[in-house]
């Protein structure tokens, strides 16, 4: 299951909603990697 949810982000589906907004979290962030 965890490897489908993977598959998933990786495809950049609309489907996973929460990525996006963590993505535009990090880039506020200087210190995140």
């Amino acid at each position: 299951m965890s490897n489908e949810i993977l598959n998933k982000i990786c495809s950049g589906l609309p489907l996973n909603p929460l990525p996006p907004p963590k993505k535009t979290r990090n880039t506020n962030v200087p210190h995140a990697p």
